[in-house]
């Protein structure tokens, strides 16, 4: 009975340790900004778009409803008014954004 069980905890541990959330980045200047639902704001990033887990992953989502809503939003358009380049990254876990596109879990500038 203990071996089944250490032999049970072992196989269970080792399928969590395997479970990882995909990510996506994706770098570019922002090209346009616009309101896409209640609550919701849209950008477009210019270049090549190589996301792959949301179908509409050309256009990246911010919901005010996010705890850092202010502080990313601020991020973005600092780096479009200085025409400096941004990255997105988006995790699976969050789910698809409004219409399909990807959810923006973080911004990452450097002026």
């Amino acid at each position: 009975m203990k071996k089944t069980f250490l032999i049970l905890v072992s196989i269970v541990s080792s399928m969590m340790a395997q479970s990882a959330f995909s990510h996506v980045l994706e770098t570019g200047k922002v090209t346009r900004i616009y309101p896409a639902g209640t609550y919701v704001v849209t950008f477009k990033l210019d270049g090549a778009d190589n996301t792959t887990l949301c179908p509409l992953g050309a256009q990246w989502t911010l919901e005010t409803t996010d705890g850092l809503f202010k502080e990313k939003y601020s991020l973005i358009l600092t780096a479009m008014s200085l025409g400096k380049t941004v990255t997105f990254m988006h995790h699976d876990q969050l789910g698809c954004g409004n219409g399909n596109t990807n959810k923006i879990y973080s911004v990452d500038f450097a002026p």
